[in-house]
């Protein structure tokens, strides 16, 4: 009878349950045998391999592979399954010791299951590290976030985790059970989207476009991000363009026994990076070009605001530009003067939805880039970032640029559908 792996026979335990042969170690656990597949967590930046995530791979008493809920299941029927988690672990462990991956971070994962069952301060880990000789610090334990696991429970597993000097990962963000509040609490080193995240960004362009601001999110929370899941180049140069720190999936490398070198996938991440280079430069150039005819046709327009009684009528040619939705005029304190001066074409297309947004006379604009850039640089045309306009929550750019009334300041401004711009 298997005994509590808290215990010292416990201990014994699992490590009866190994079988070592020349290049590797395996698991036996009631007719199942279980080996260690590596797969290698990429860092864009340093084109290079920084960390190997540790999986399971096993097959039944007739050869049948099987996955880890097969395992799980057999396990919690004979009331195992802290034990199989730990199993697997030491398994994990062993084999990365074979494996000559002092370099590298050693990611485990851990099962919601045991952090909930399983005494996390029962000093496993701490005697597991010692007995291996490893260092904590090269050891990320991945969490996966779900319901089961209380927002205490998770914090207590992290911090105990963190006090040996292992980093945490939270795993498969995005899977349907994240939770900011938690992040924000436990405060874990890295952060996992699942891959799901990279699939919904290909499909879908307001998904890729939020996907920065999530990641900027969490870097400013101080953790660090990966996106799993990457099978194509598309999808690496997505990763790429929402700043993500690490990639892992099986357009690098598929996980397989041996640990993939460093050398095999250098040179083609350095080559994915100079494409990524290249198009970006082409693209901006593209955007640049492209942007300087709006911003020529902007500055003559607010020459004309500025000699003409009419702001309508000076605006009129400027407005019949394709893709120009507004132009409004915003004081020296930030209000707008007026309502705004809607294209002819953009203004029969606005979302009835919208419509108690539609009324901007009066509305303080002091807290907009846009409004604060062209303040500090007088007399020429700002662009701003791309952001939601509260107009009509479309997807915009917006120029301006100071200009002197009557001895006022003013600034004058004007939108465009980024969205279409760009397509």
């Amino acid at each position: 009878m298997l005994q509590p792996v808290t215990s010292r026979s416990g201990m014994e335990s699992l490590h009866e349950c190994l079988v070592v042969d020349r290049h590797a170690t395996y698991a036996n656990y009631c007719g199942m045998r279980f080996a260690t597949f590596f797969q290698p967590l990429i860092s864009l930046s340093h084109q290079r391999i920084i960390a190997y995530e540790a999986l399971m791979r096993g097959v039944d008493s007739n050869g049948y592979q099987i996955d880890i809920t097969d395992v799980f299941r057999v396990g919690n029927k004979n009331g195992h399954h802290v034990f199989i988690d730990r199993l697997l672990n030491l398994l994990h462990l062993k084999n990365a010791g074979l494996q000559n991956l002092q370099n590298h971070w050693v990611c485990l994962n851990i099962s919601p299951r045991a952090i909930i069952e399983g005494d996390i301060k029962d000093a496993f880990y701490e005697r597991l590290f010692d007995e291996l000789n490893l260092e904590p610090s090269r050891i990320v334990i991945e969490i996966v976030e779900t319901p089961i696991i209380g927002e205490d429970r998770l914090a207590e597993a992290c911090a105990v985790f963190k006090d040996l000097g292992c980093l945490v990962a939270i795993d498969d963000f995005g899977a349907g059970h994240s939770n900011f509040q938690r992040i924000w609490k436990i405060k874990p080193d890295l952060v996992k989207f699942d891959r799901e995240t990279i699939l919904h960004a290909e499909q879908d362009m307001t998904v890729r476009r939020s996907l920065p601001g999530l990641v900027s999110l969490f870097h400013e929370a101080g953790c660090l991000v990966a996106i799993e899941g990457i099978d194509s180049r598309e999808q690496v140069f997505i990763a790429m363009d929402a700043d993500v720190d690490f990639v892992q999936g099986h357009y690098f490398a598929k996980p397989t026994s041996a640990a993939v070198a460093d050398s095999k996938l250098s040179a083609s991440t350095g080559t994915l990076l100079k494409e990524y280079q290249q198009k970006s430069v082409s693209v901006l150039h593209t955007v640049d070009d492209k942007l300087q005819g709006y911003m020529e046709k902007f500055q003559a327009c607010a020459a004309r605001v500025a000699e003409l009684d009419s702001i309508e009528d000076a605006c009129r040619p400027f407005l019949n530009e394709s893709l120009v939705q507004r132009c409004f005029l915003i004081n020296s304190r930030g209000v707008q003067i007026g309502e705004a001066i809607e294209a002819p074409i953009g203004s029969s297309e606005l979302d009835a939805k919208f419509a108690p947004l539609s009324r901007s006379a009066g509305a303080n604009w002091y807290r907009r880039q846009y409004y604060r850039r062209a303040i500090q640089n007088p007399d020429k045309v700002q662009v701003s970032k791309p952001y939601l306009s509260l107009r009509d929550a479309q997807y915009c750019i917006t120029l301006s640029i100071t200009m002197e009334i009557s001895n006022d300041i003013y600034v004058l401004c004007a939108d465009i559908n980024w969205d279409q711009f760009c397509a």
